[in-house]
């Protein structure tokens, strides 16, 4: 499910550039530029503690910081018991 939403977001993206913009080197280039830009303010360097106030705006707004987190929970968290659904609380 993590990387579904990844993948699905990285390709809507893409796409909407291919339409909107002139060319393909073009949303290329513009591509590379935005995944270059949203990977610098991800979190993970510099860390989110080290961000300035005035840049978590970014770190919020970043498509890719979301699933990234998730996953990094995922294999490096330490849970004792796998997780499971409450019907009663739906959790």
């Amino acid at each position: 499910m993590n990387l579904s939403l990844l993948i699905l977001v990285q390709t809507s993206i893409d796409q909407i550039q291919a339409y909107a913009l002139t060319g393909v080197r073009v949303a290329v280039t513009i591509g590379v530029l935005m995944n270059s830009f949203f990977t610098l303010f991800m979190g993970f360097n510099p860390s989110v503690n080290r961000n300035k106030s005035s840049y978590m705006w970014l770190y919020a707004i970043t498509p890719q910081h979301y699933p990234f987190d998730t996953l990094g929970l995922l294999m490096f968290g330490q849970c004792d018991v796998d997780p499971t659904w409450n019907e009663s609380t739906q959790a």
